[in-house]
């Protein structure tokens, strides 16, 4: 579970409040002194996608990422994407199809 004053819990608030919204090392950094971004990444996809479906406005999402060069400088960029409708409704029909199991 993550808890809201985390430095997880606050990048996953952060990028709820504008879905698409993009983040970086810098602005983590610059925003709560975080220093280690891609770690809290990793430890927010664990919890959403091997614990509970991440839900806002019952929509379901994922985090995204991609590298991005500015200035001869290469970083990460990470933000929330819904899941393509095909795929919830995939997800849906296996879930409805298991529990008859």
């Amino acid at each position: 579970m993550i808890k809201n004053n985390s430095q997880a819990g606050k990048i996953l608030e952060y990028m709820m409040m504008i879905p698409g919204r993009k983040i970086t090392k810098w602005e983590a950094y610059k925003k709560w002194n975080i220093t280690t971004l891609s770690q809290r990444i990793a430890d927010l996809r664990v919890e959403i996608n091997e614990h509970t479906p991440f839900l806002l406005n019952k929509v379901k999402y994922i985090i995204k990422d991609e590298l991005t060069t500015e200035g001869g400088k290469t970083f990460s960029r990470y933000w929330l994407e819904p899941l393509p409708v095909e795929v919830k409704e995939f997800e849906l029909e296996l879930k409805i199809n298991h529990d008859f199991d």
